[in-house]
């Protein structure tokens, strides 16, 4: 519903009441009453209250639970308090996000998952307030056989709001996701331009093309890796990597400047070539970024026991700074690897590396 919030007032240390004065009845039956009473809670106890009086606001709301400290609140059960966790509201809405949102909501459910929800769904995408618009968004990826079902007026409303400039770059990030996730291919023609150098969503139209083309072809993989951005050299080995060789997925795990590429070129690196690749992997054990380091350990100890041998021949020689990626792994490679740890524990040297051996396998460090 659409009202107006008055004479907001603290009840106790969290929880919150008002009068909302009814403007709009979107869904939903709250009676004849011209008002309702409202509730939420404020967990940050030095802010007060979220809404002013006089307020007007687009709520969704839920009837007051049943527990002992709302029956406290509200003695005979008569009101309401603001759903998703006292999330669900929007500020001064707009009259079209209100007509778009009111639209949808009246289609009974069967309908909401059909054509006719489907357009209503893209209209406020093209044209609600950015928060719903997102979640009109999010709403369309549920809707199963949606392609088939956007093509009524859903379809070119969909490209119109991916063409439009004005509308937020959140919601064309978000439909782009969505044309590529569910392959939308009818919305190719928009997302191409959106894939030119230097365009602000160039990595998520790019991205939206990879999922329709299933991949990206070696002349545009060799093209991006070549690109300053770390972004679109990202895009280019997660979504191109079996157009890149072995020797270029190791050149870059142990080259690239940016961590979450060398991420990804060890990790396809390894799903692709397994055991054969390695050696040629083991350098992202020793990487200065400890995400680059977990992804490393991860994928190597998921070969199994067979790279047990390889990780151990690793230890001699080395500081415990080194040794976190490698004793992560052999945590993870399973009975053998453990064995290995334990070895350590009781023989390795270095005190150091002997406790960090115990805090890999979760014990506490001995002095």
């Amino acid at each position: 519903m659409v009202g107006t919030v008055t004479r907001p007032a603290r009840l106790d240390e969290h929880g919150y009441r008002a009068t909302l004065a009814i403007e709009r009845v979107l869904a939903g039956d709250v009676g004849d009453e011209p008002s309702v009473a409202i509730g939420w809670e404020e967990f940050n106890v030095e802010r007060g209250s979220r809404f002013g009086d006089g307020e007007r606001l687009l709520l969704a709301l839920e009837p007051v639970p049943g527990q002992t400290l709302w029956v406290r609140r509200f003695p005979h059960r008569k009101g309401w308090v603001i759903g998703a966790r006292f999330g669900a509201y929007l500020r001064a809405p707009d009259a079209a996000t209100t007509n778009l949102l009111g639209a949808y909501l009246r289609l009974d459910p069967p309908s909401r998952q059909s054509q006719p929800g489907v357009t209503d769904l893209a209209l406020l995408v093209a044209g609600g307030h950015p928060v719903l618009a997102e979640a009109a968004v999010a709403r369309l990826q549920t809707v199963p056989g949606l392609a088939g079902k956007l093509a009524g007026g859903g379809r070119q409303v969909l490209a119109q709001a991916l063409s439009d400039p004005g509308r937020p770059s959140e919601v064309r990030e978000a439909l782009l996701g969505l044309a590529g996730e569910r392959r939308l291919e009818a919305l190719r023609p928009v997302i191409a331009p959106l894939a030119a150098p230097g365009d602000p969503l160039e990595v998520p139209a790019l991205t939206a093309l990879a999922l329709l083309d299933e991949g990206i072809s070696a002349e545009e993989v060799a093209e991006l890796l070549g690109r300053q951005q770390e972004a679109v050299r990202l895009l280019a080995v997660v979504h191109g990597a079996d157009a890149i060789s072995d020797a270029r997925l190791a050149t870059l795990l142990r080259n690239d400047p940016a961590a979450e590429v060398r991420a990804a070129a060890v990790a396809n690196l390894l799903r692709r070539s397994r055991l054969d690749a390695l050696d040629e992997a083991t350098p992202a054990l020793f990487d200065p970024e400890g995400a680059v380091r977990g992804e490393a350990a991860l994928q190597i100890a998921a070969l199994g026991p067979e790279v047990v041998p390889t990780l151990a021949a690793l230890v001699p020689g080395r500081t415990a700074e080194d040794l976190t990626g490698v004793l992560t792994a052999l945590r993870w490679a399973g009975g053998d690897g453990v064995s290995v740890l334990q070895d350590i524990i009781d023989n390795h040297p270095d005190t150091r590396i002997r406790n960090l051996a115990l805090v890999t396998l979760g014990r506490a460090p001995r002095h």
